[in-house]
């Protein structure tokens, strides 16, 4: 194994790793343990910086054995030495092998904080520890799935139930409490989201048609045996029109990174072309805190901040962000460069459709949608506009229908797609 962990940091910073498995132990260098604050030193796995390129790798350790799932968290060494008040800079997910799912929900947010996630189901059902029901502010103490910290370490997880066997993707919203021990649907604040799949053995996801199954689809409608490659391209360019058409919730995973500004008088950060969309508005850390700050658009950006940061007496603590060019662009300018800009985005994944696929996009609910989607294409590349023009028509028509009933799924919360400018 070479180079699997891997964070975006600051050049010349002190950056590590930690493991956690689907059980809550810590890999401690030879194997894994229940979490314990006082050996927090062995736990660590140091990054190395390439070059001067901000970017930081190591290693995932092959004494691991397969069959596990592990949320990494990445860490930025502020002393000599790791310590659990190190904050964090991003977290991600990495399995050895795709044969067991994991039973633990985890999060990143600031220690000593009493965090809860809710899970919600494609129907925009919420789990009330039984079963899945319409959500309703009255019965909110039955959604609240209760987060345990790590000692001090800012990291939280809880428990997937284990009644939950197959369904999903299922969305989990994370939320802290404004009164540490009573539950509040108005008061308590989301601070992350993210997305849960429940796996088969082989990695499938239940209701999804594997490649082979969706080719054998598609061929009853399409008849010819000729333009199988033909078909799985289509398919392929079908699921990435969809994708940039609308913000859907199959297959975006969520990540999250973190950025820094390094000079004074800076005030942009570049993001990454591998961003599909902002899932939350840019959180500014600071020591243990976290402030959300407001997205603007560039013209609202330049009223408000069109001196751009080279006198001292217009530099202050970020308020505000927009998106322009390719780039984060952060407001006032910052008054000192140890701000840490937390970024939660999702990344669609843009793998090519072959016969081996194990899960082909959209197919569980929308195999329809997505048929008539390929095969306008495929008789388009066949010079046969009539069949184009026919499966272009039914195409569009349940796009509008999906469209309509992700909105209502997402219950009118909005992520911020970024296209490159």
């Amino acid at each position: 194994m070479a180079k699997e962990l891997n964070i975006v940091a600051p050049t010349g910073s002190t950056v590590y790793a930690l493991l956690v498995n689907a059980a809550g132990n810590l890999y401690n260098g030879t194997g894994v343990e229940p979490y314990n604050e006082s050996s927090y030193g062995n736990y660590d796995i140091p990054m190395t910086e390439e070059g001067t390129s901000g970017i930081f790798t190591a290693d995932f350790p092959s004494v691991l054995s397969a069959g596990s799932d592990f949320l990494i968290v990445y860490k930025l060494q502020a002393g000599g030495s790791p310590d659990p008040s190190d904050t964090n800079i991003g977290a991600g997910s990495y399995t050895i092998e795709d044969d067991e799912r994991s039973s633990l929900l985890a999060t990143l947010y600031s220690s000593g904080n009493a965090i809860d996630a809710l899970i919600f189901n494609s129907a925009g059902l919420v789990w009330n520890g039984t079963t899945f029901e319409a959500y309703a502010d009255g019965t909110y103490i039955n959604y609240v799935q209760a987060a345990t910290e790590y000692g001090t370490s800012g990291i939280y997880v809880a428990p997937f139930p284990a009644a939950l066997t197959s369904g999903g993707p299922f969305t989990i919203y994370w939320k802290a409490r404004a009164v540490a021990g009573s539950p509040n649907p108005t008061n308590d604040t989301v601070v992350g989201t993210g997305t849960y799949f429940i796996t088969g053995e082989d990695g499938s996801i239940p209701g999804y048609m594997n490649g082979n199954d969706w080719l054998t689809y598609l061929r009853r409608a399409f008849v010819r045996t000729d333009k199988d490659q033909q078909l799985l391209d289509a398919t392929k360019d079908t699921i990435d029109d969809v994708r940039r058409r609308m913000q859907t919730e199959d297959y975006e995973h969520e990540q999250t990174i973190s950025d820094s500004i390094i000079s004074l008088g800076d005030y942009q950060m570049d993001l990454e072309r591998r961003f599909g969309v902002l899932v939350s508005r840019i959180v500014l850390m600071d020591s243990s805190l976290g402030k959300p700050l407001n997205k603007i658009s560039k013209a609202q950006y330049d009223l408000l901040y069109r001196r751009y940061g080279t006198d001292q007496t217009v530099r202050g603590v970020p308020r505000d962000f927009c998106i322009f060019g390719g780039q984060v662009l952060v407001g006032p300018v910052p008054d000192k460069t140890t701000y840490i800009y937390k970024i939660s985005f999702s990344i669609d994944d843009h793998a090519e459709i072959t016969t081996d696929s194990i899960a082909v996009p959209y197919t569980d609910k929308y195999r329809e949608i997505m048929k008539f989607g390929v095969l306008s294409k495929v008789y388009s590349d066949l010079k046969n506009d009539d069949q184009a023009a026919k499966y272009g028509t039914l195409f569009e028509d349940g796009i509008k229908k999906w469209e309509r009933r992700e909105d209502r799924n997402r219950n009118g919360v909005r992520a911020t797609r970024y296209r490159g400018c």
